[in-house]
């Protein structure tokens, strides 16, 4: 503040009467402005947080599995509404199940190679937006006989605590069990198809996430999951916002009442109510933008503490800080009309 007093900016208007408000203010403030900016970096963590969570569910059920649903012995209603689907890939795989063991025909799975997803984290991180670029790729007849869980994801029900295995097409013909089906398959575009995948689920009485496999399930758990969070953090973004912008407000309009008499005497020296507002808003806007400032750094670095939960929290940041800033402009605006009307004086001189 002394600096700019002894610049030219400082003599123009009432910028030196600004100037010297603001640094009673801020001497008199430090610990009101510290509170402040810790509850505006809480809120904008917050918002940021749960929009964050929200986009989360979408991309989680795209990377989860390579297919959208695993349905085991399909009905002939579920293949008619499967195929009415846009669809980016779909097999059907015979089985043949005993008491601990799921069998699959290798000349099927070669035929109908089963896929997999070959993105991997780091580079989901690096895309900078929310509809992560999925890659998938296929895995082979003999990886699956050495490693064959690729198939146990994709069992369901009974299935799950059994054994998955590839075998020959005349071994397969020659197992005694009985015999199911595998209906696998991706849409183009899975949150455009949710309400068809609904109506497969419930004519195939299908329980989601916990029997389901696929992205499907995992959508649905994800917003159980992160529908509750995402909730928390929208609420409590906006119950600290309210109480930052609170105590800031009546700490200024507490204020107002010794200041009102400064305000009175410039008034009486000619000052222009347009130069007295000029003054109000400057004056007010310093007090909230620098907590402001120090909240979003806050925000910045405390977002790396979610990279354990989130692929990407720094994901389209510009979206909740939007709408915090709104918010934060709203309170602004009203705090200095409530300051106009204590400190600036009814009858206004003009020369």
């Amino acid at each position: 503040m002394l600096l700019l007093k002894r610049t030219s900016w400082a003599n123009r208007g009432l910028n030196t009467f600004t100037l010297s408000q603001l640094q009673f203010r801020i001497r008199n403030y430090t610990k009101m402005l510290s509170i402040v900016s810790i509850l505006f970096a809480l809120a904008l963590g917050a918002i940021t947080v749960g929009i964050g969570f929200h986009r989360q569910i979408d991309l989680m059920a795209n990377v989860n599995s390579p297919y959208t649903m695993a349905i085991p012995d399909p009905k002939p209603v579920t293949q008619s509404c499967v195929d009415r689907l846009h669809l980016a890939t779909k097999a059907l795989y015979q089985q043949k199940q005993t008491r601990t063991t799921v069998y699959y025909n290798a000349a099927e799975l070669k035929a109908h190679p089963v896929q997999r997803v070959t993105t991997t984290l780091a580079e989901m991180q690096k895309q900078h937006r929310s509809h992560v670029a999925v890659r998938y790729g296929t895995v082979s007849v003999d990886q699956l006989k050495k490693d064959p869980v690729a198939l146990e994801m994709l069992q369901s029900g009974q299935q799950q605590t059994k054994t998955a295995k590839v075998v020959s097409a005349a071994k397969f013909a020659q197992i005694k069990g009985t015999t199911h089906h595998l209906l696998v398959f991706r849409v183009t575009n899975l949150k455009a198809s949710q309400a068809a995948l609904k109506t497969i689920q419930n004519s195939e009485s299908l329980a989601a996430g916990t029997v389901l496999p696929g992205g499907y399930g995992m959508l649905v758990l994800g917003t159980a999951l992160y529908g509750g969070l995402e909730f928390m953090g929208l609420f409590l973004g906006i119950a600290f916002l309210a109480m930052l912008a609170s105590c800031l407000m009546f700490k200024i309009l507490s204020g107002a009442t010794s200041d009102r008499k400064r305000y009175m005497m410039l008034n009486k020296v000619g000052t222009r109510p347009s130069v007295l507002r000029r003054s109000i808003n400057r004056e007010v806007g310093v007090l909230f933008i620098l907590p402001g400032i120090v909240g979003v750094i806050h925000v910045l670095f405390g977002l790396q503490l979610f990279t354990l939960l989130m692929i990407n929290p720094y994901d389209q940041l510009w979206i909740p800080f939007t709408i915090f800033i709104l918010l934060y402009i709203i309170y602004y605006v009203i705090t200095v009309r409530l300051y106009e009307r204590i400190v600036l004086p009814k009858i206004q001189i003009n020369n």
